[in-house]
């Protein structure tokens, strides 16, 4: 019995890196009905946006949260966020919108004074759109304030957007192909890990560059399957300690 309980909590050690804690407080907007709690509005043009808990609307759960730009504008729910330095990060979420302006930058995921975002949806998206990028975060960096938002620095927009199921969580490494970025000095860093950058300067103190991070050659995808190999094999090795009786 005690060799078996030693093999779960082994089996449990293995597993637990594929189940990432989502940094963000209230990420599904189930908490209130009528607040979006441990989010704070914040906008271009004060008064030209409307904020909502939509309930009945949502990806999962019960609700979602909408911004409204009447005006013109750059509206955005922020929620600090405290980071690590030298750590990887997956930012996702589900976003729809009805007649969100083509001029500007539309609906996204971003941080708040860093000019990156997720893919920006215009027009009007009736079903569910699942956006994603990953950020590095190198150093003289602690602290970021996410944003679910509607327009952008010098891409103020109009319409309506629902955002729902919002993610930032540590990982590993970054996928082939995926949109990138980071955000840091980068003092102390190894400067072969610095090759085919492009700068950009329209942040106040800390430089964000693009295709910067060197992927782990092994993908999110193939540590899940090594994972679960590993899983089974200790599986397989409990039932036999359970059904093959030694022989006398």
């Amino acid at each position: 019995m005690k060799v078996i309980i030693a093999l779960i909590g082994i089996s449990t050690i293995i597993l637990t890196p594929l189940f990432s804690e989502n940094l963000l407080k209230n990420p599904g907007m189930e908490e209130s009905d009528t607040q979006p709690l441990h989010w704070t509005l914040d906008q271009f043009n004060k008064g030209g946006s409307v904020v909502k808990i939509e309930k009945g609307i949502a990806h999962s759960g019960n609700n979602s949260i909408s911004i409204n730009n009447i005006e013109q504008n750059d509206a955005r729910l922020m929620q600090d966020v405290t980071i690590k330095e030298n750590t990887i990060y997956k930012i996702s979420g589900w976003i729809k919108t009805e007649n969100v302006s083509y001029e500007g930058i539309g609906a996204n995921l971003s941080f708040n004074e860093h000019w990156f975002t997720s893919e920006e949806i215009e027009g009007t998206q009736d079903d569910w759109r699942y956006v994603d990028f990953y950020l590095s975060v190198k150093y003289d960096i602690t602290r970021l304030s996410f944003c679910l938002r509607v327009g952008g620095y010098g891409g103020i927009s109009t319409g309506k957007a629902y955002f729902d199921d919002v993610a930032m969580e540590e990982v590993k490494s970054i996928p082939p192909d995926s949109r990138e970025f980071s955000v840091g000095s980068g003092k102390g860093e190894n400067k072969k890990n610095n090759t085919n950058t492009t700068a950009n300067t329209n942040t106040k103190n800390d430089p964000v560059v693009e295709q910067t991070v060197p992927r782990d050659p092994q993908t999110m995808g193939s540590m899940i399957l090594v994972y679960s190999l590993l899983g089974l094999a200790v599986i397989v090795f409990i039932l036999q300690l359970i059904l093959v009786k030694p022989e006398k």
